[in-house]
């Protein structure tokens, strides 16, 4: 675990309802044509298929993954900032993470990432409150490759509840099915061993530990590193 436009999308894009699987919903990622790119001096890299406008998994009553809106900036820091002590050892932002401001930074940087492509962030949601719990996103895209990493936290108040495995397994099938990815990390260092339980219990294979190469905690940490392929995925079946 190492994450005016709108307006005008809605009016240009071509027009998609929301997929409904049994219990997924989600948006459809879409190539934004070249007209749209005119009105809007927006740029899509050449390399990108496909751009996210908005996204939404619904995964059953309890749990929302969806994009974050610079209103989610409150409630985001006000999680982040009452598990810092529980975060620290794994994440090397959470002490530059000091105000709202900071939250909202993040919360267009992943709009950005989002909008062009690179990457995708959700919050995690409880459905019903819509109280927000944590964090799920993609990095580290290759399109060549068909390759990303993706990350995770979730609040220690909520942890023990089967949320996160919940939400990281219609997450990676989000990813494999829609974006049809091959191969999917999870990168992590050694002492975190939810996070290493959870990757294995998605299924994902120890592929190698890179030395001292991540800075958590006032020291230089390994990474190990881990991964799932396609194939390997569509084998699997998960009760959720």
């Amino acid at each position: 675990m190492i994450g005016t436009f709108s307006a005008l999308v809605k009016l240009f894009r071509h027009k998609s309802e929301p997929i409904y699987f049994p219990t997924v919903l989600y948006r459809p990622y879409q190539f934004i044509p070249q007209h749209f790119l005119h009105f809007t001096f927006y740029l899509l890299p050449s390399f990108l298929p496909f751009a996210f406008i908005l996204t939404s998994i619904l995964i059953n009553d309890d749990l929302l993954l969806r994009s974050f809106q610079p209103e989610d900036a409150a409630e985001l820091f006000r999680c982040v900032d009452a598990a810092r002590a529980e975060l620290r050892p794994w994440l090397n932002w959470v002490d530059a993470t000091t105000k709202p401001e900071h939250s909202l930074e993040f919360i267009q940087m992943a709009t950005a990432w989002q909008h062009s492509g690179e990457g995708l962030a959700l919050g995690i949601f409880l459905q019903k409150s819509r109280q927000f719990i944590g964090t799920i996103g993609m990095s580290h895209f290759q399109s060549e490759q068909k390759r990303a990493q993706i990350g995770y936290w979730l609040d220690p108040s909520f942890q023990g509840k089967g949320y996160m495995f919940r939400s990281a397994v219609r997450f990676v099938d989000f990813l494999f099915s829609k974006l049809n990815l091959n191969k999917i990390e999870m990168h992590m260092i050694p002492t975190n061993q939810r996070s290493i339980a959870l990757a294995a219990r998605l299924g994902a294979v120890a592929e190698g530990r890179i030395r001292q190469s991540y800075f958590s905690g006032g020291s230089l940490q390994d990474i190990i590193i881990t991964g799932i392929l396609r194939s390997e995925w569509d084998s699997k079946e998960f009760i959720l």
